[in-house]
């Protein structure tokens, strides 16, 4: 099953919904494609991963969600992951990456970590 990603757009935050594996595949690389689409094109003042429905990370989908959080910092775009897994948090604290990636519970949280960054 390859890494389906949606993506929504709620007023200055770009919501990306993942589903399937983060798995070293064709399909994990158009996730940095599209994120990086997305900054180029409308500037969003965050962004929102959700992860709730990402089954299995491995070091390749680790090193995406680095990509990412570096694409995001370099145009001052706060990221934040929503529904983050058990697994996933472990990883993510494995590779000290939850520190500089928030994590909240579901996409509302997110939205409020990231306006509370941008002072709004």
């Amino acid at each position: 099953m390859p890494l389906v990603i949606e993506t929504q757009v709620d007023g200055n935050v770009s919501i990306f919904t993942l589903k399937g594996p983060m798995t070293l595949g064709p399909t994990l690389s158009a996730l940095g494609h599209r994120i990086r689409r997305e900054l180029e094109t409308s500037a969003p003042a965050g962004l929102v991963l959700d992860v709730s429905s990402v089954g299995m990370v491995d070091s390749a989908g680790l090193g995406e969600l680095t990509l990412v959080y570096t694409l995001a910092a370099r145009r001052n775009c706060a990221l934040v992951l929503a529904g983050v897994t058990k697994t996933l948090q472990n990883s993510l604290e494995l590779t000290h990456l939850d520190l500089l990636m928030p994590s909240a519970p579901d996409i509302a949280s997110a939205k409020k970590v990231i306006a509370s960054k941008a002072g709004t």
